[in-house]
């Protein structure tokens, strides 16, 4: 299955978010940073941020970091001394630092990071970078002007190393272009990583390729690489002393190999594009985990575009290579905040949600006997249950009408039958109705001339009636007016109105609301 998990928990601790619904057979590891409920403590500081451990051939790494869109970015591989992107905030100051692109988000705390080290600290970042980086770290200093000499010194802290080549414009998919693994088995080799460049991370040598990401701005990728050292096959069984006096006999004899390791793969921002800009069964065969922006995550009309327009992806457009990897472990990051990108796509209050309470059907023929009996029928064929018959409140003498004879005949439906037989009538009504059809109190009513209009058949012995619906609205909790204990009173703003009966008829059945009927 595939699993999420948050990792912005002060303490470190790891703690489960569930699995998403669309979650498949495929036995793939993705871990999703950053995910924190409402009450959790904020992430102030690397050391306080979750960590997870990754053991690789003989080789075990901690990445320690938090990332939240639009909030803030960053890693630690403690055993590499190494930090991915710089937009959180660290006691240890970095030795080497990755920086994927310019975004505030990803490079916020570089100054801070930059102010605790007593060594030049070697950045390496995209060409376009380096002037908007190198302003943000002279706005810093210029801050803390005439307070501390080492603060303001940041060119004796920065080794800037830019990566060229990443000037190549995007180019926008079409919104209903599907995304296909099989594309990718055979890759453009102009369009591989760029040659490995060999440099020592913390106590290991490793191998760091550079991938072009594809984002608002230039943006990087790195692939780390460890070189293992091991002793060739014919010369495994011996031991210390044995190989001491081989080399002495021949001292250009080369007992061991030196082989890449594949770590892991660091993508900035970027759109499913990057996929194509690089091998991609490459990488996955290559790295055995790859951490991913997967900023997008609701499955909602629009919302993959919106994701490509912006330089990011949706979890739609990386699944297949998910569920296609299962060997991989991903990790995603840079997951969106509720309300701070868009308040609008906050999760709208359950309580408030209206519902059909209740549908009244209605048959009045206005006297008793075997008009009424049949109308009877007709109510119970439709509704399948059995009608209740009105009497007389009074008598009226032009009508001949007595008091408390039966006259009328309705049926009270719930549940998803009357949400039919009101999608029925509406259909005959063809989905409009009059303004004066709304109540004050949230509630409204229309009536249809023939019952056959609602799917019934016509029978000649029964006839034809018209008969009127009363829809009642409500929201959950009106039961506390109700209940025989702790009865309390609805409150103002809960209380269904007449345009909220409105609002909720245009929504659901795409209704048309016509100027009040002239009476």
């Amino acid at each position: 299955m595939i699993n999420t998990m948050m990792m912005s928990n002060e303490n470190g601790d790891h703690s489960s978010c569930g699995r998403p619904e669309e979650a498949t057979a495929a036995k793939t590891s993705t871990r999703r940073s950053g995910e924190r409920e409402k009450e959790a403590p904020y992430v102030y500081d690397l050391l306080h941020a979750p960590s997870h451990q990754f053991k690789v051939e003989g080789m075990t790494f901690t990445l320690q970091g938090h990332s939240r869109a639009g909030e803030r970015t960053g890693y630690w591989v403690k055993e590499l001394d190494l930090h991915l992107d710089a937009g959180v905030n660290s006691l240890k100051p970095p030795s080497t630092l990755f920086l994927s692109h310019c975004h505030p988000d990803h490079c916020s705390a570089l100054p801070q990071l930059l102010s605790k080290s007593s060594r030049r600290t070697k950045i390496f970042l995209p060409f376009s970078a380096i002037v908007p980086v190198s302003s943000l770290l002279e706005a810093y200093a210029r801050l803390y002007a005439g307070e501390d000499d080492a603060i303001m010194d940041f060119p004796s802290l920065c080794d800037f190393r830019p990566i060229h080549n990443l000037d190549v414009p995007r180019v926008y998919l079409p919104s209903d272009r599907p995304v296909n693994v099989n594309q990718y088995q055979e890759p453009d080799e102009s369009l591989v990583f760029q040659e490995a460049e060999r440099m020592r991370l913390g106590s290991h040598m490793c191998l760091v390729r550079y991938c072009r990401c594809d984002h608002r701005v230039d943006s990087v990728g790195y692939g780390v690489s460890w070189l293992k050292t091991e002793r060739k096959k014919e010369y495994e069984g011996l031991d210390n002393n044995q190989m001491r006096e081989l080399k002495q006999k021949n001292p250009e004899l080369q007992v061991s190999d030196t082989r890449e390791v594949g770590l892991f793969l660091f993508m900035g921002d970027t759109t499913i594009k990057a996929f194509e800009d690089i091998q991609a069964r490459w990488v996955f065969s290559h790295y055995p985990i790859v951490i991913i922006e997967c900023t997008f995550w609701k499955d909602l009309p629009g919302e993959e575009e919106k994701a490509f327009q912006r330089g990011h992806i949706h979890w739609n457009q990386l699944r297949p290579f998910v569920e296609a990897n299962p060997a991989t472990t991903f990790i995603l990051s840079h997951p969106r905040t509720p309300g701070l990108n868009n308040m609008a796509e906050q999760k709208e209050n359950p309580m408030t949600a209206l519902k059909v309470e209740k549908l009244v059907l209605n048959i009045s023929v206005g006297q008793s006997g075997d008009r009424l009996t049949k109308a009877a029928k007709v109510l119970e064929s439709l509704s399948g249950q059995t009608p209740v018959y009105s009497k007389a409140r009074y008598t009226v003498r032009q009508f001949g009408i007595r008091r408390n004879e039966k006259i009328a005949v309705h049926a009270t439906v719930r549940g998803p039958k009357a949400l039919e037989l009101i999608e029925k009538g509406l259909r005959v009504k063809e989905f409009e109705l009059f303004d004066n059809n709304f109540s004050a109190t949230g509630n409204f009513g229309f009536g249809i001339d023939e019952h056959i209009d609602l799917g019934l058949k016509y029978d000649p012995s029964i006839g034809i009636y018209g008969m009127d619906f009363y829809v009642v609205l409500d929201r959950p909790g009106k039961r506390v007016s109700k209940r025989r204990r702790s009865k309390s009173r609805v409150g103002l703003h809960h209380k269904v109105k007449k345009n909220d009966a409105q609002k909720w008829f245009q929504e659901k059945y795409e209704g048309v609301i016509l100027p009040p009927k002239q009476k």
